[in-house]
């Protein structure tokens, strides 16, 4: 097993052991009041909260959704629920575009950059030749990947693509994500609890 091989394996069981943890907390959260009370005092600030911090997560990405069984054995609201960690994703996803636009400014105005200036002009030339590619990939991988959208973002800030064509598709596939998660993981808690 070659190297790269086994971190993505390693990434892999990190992500399913966290799954079982929050599903183990949310079936103990079933007969705890202490537990629904911890998620209850930090309610929907803790979750959009929560969102925000694991939307930056590119070590072990971890999506907020995975704790949807105990947000809603605590007795949140499912939709309310959906939306804040929708926006807090949204929100990482912004913060990430800041950071791209900040590259792109350093490349393009940095003299000590002039060789990766010549490879980001090729990378230009491809952008204006297929425009929205980029973009619609964005879209599918903002709904399937379960990893960070940074790693998309980030290079479509640097690439100059305007805030307002990537916040709506983020924000749309976020949405559509944390639904389809969000009934993947409860019809396990369901199925194993």
């Amino acid at each position: 097993m070659t190297h790269a091989t086994r971190k993505i394996f390693l990434q892999i069981i990190a992500v399913a052991l966290i799954l079982i943890f929050a599903l183990y907390i949310a079936y103990l959260a079933q007969g705890s009041d202490t537990i629904q009370q911890i998620v209850l005092d930090y309610g929907y600030v803790g979750i959009f909260l929560l969102a925000f911090a694991t939307g930056f997560n590119l070590v072990v990405p971890i999506p907020a959704i995975a704790f949807m069984p105990l947000f809603l054995e605590s007795g949140l609201d499912f939709w309310v629920t959906i939306m804040l960690i929708t926006v807090g994703i949204t929100a990482a996803d912004s913060f990430a575009y800041l950071i791209g636009g900040i590259g792109h400014d350093m490349l393009m105005k940095n003299e000590k950059y002039r060789r990766e200036r010549s490879i980001f002009q090729k990378l230009l030339i491809l952008k204006k030749k297929h425009v929205y590619a980029p973009l619609i990939f964005l879209f599918f991988y903002s709904i399937i990947a379960p990893l960070p959208n940074e790693l998309m973002v980030i290079p479509l800030a640097l690439l100059g693509y305007r805030y307002l064509q990537i916040f709506p598709i983020v924000l749309v596939g976020n949405f559509i994500f944390n639904i389809i998660y969000a009934q993947g993981v409860e019809g396990l808690f369901e199925l194993f609890m």
